[in-house]
């Protein structure tokens, strides 16, 4: 009975290594390949997440940026308004001045063309 369990035992060590050794191997290559994949892929989210961190940075950067640029615009604005509100004025008095002066030259209008010269003794 022993003899006939160790030459079953033998039969079936046969099998296996006929039947499943290699199919271990082979399983065994596969997974030393997924396990390089994964390697790769883990780098490759390590390098898109820094990139992805950079991005934000430089969003965070123009977001400033843009805000400075708004409130600069702002301010430039109401220089603007001010000064041109101001040039009005300038203008509505230059007006005034141009009517008075108009005003002033047409009061004495009788000799404007006219000059007087001297006479000349002799």
């Amino acid at each position: 009975m022993l003899g006939l369990a160790h030459n079953e035992l033998l039969a079936l060590k046969g099998v296996c290594d006929n039947d499943h050794v290699p199919r271990i191997e082979e399983l065994e290559a596969d997974n030393r390949k997924l396990q390089l994949k994964i390697t790769e892929l883990e780098d490759s989210v390590d390098e898109s997440q820094t990139k992805v961190n950079q991005a934000e940075k430089s969003k965070s950067r123009l977001s400033m940026e843009l805000e400075d640029t708004s409130i600069e615009l702002d301010r430039v604005k109401n220089d603007l308004s001010t000064m041109d509100k101001k040039q009005r004025k300038v203008d509505q008095m230059v007006s005034e001045w141009k009517s008075k002066f108009d005003l002033d030259t047409t009061k004495n209008k009788p000799w404007s063309g006219r000059y007087r010269r001297p006479v000349r003794m002799l």
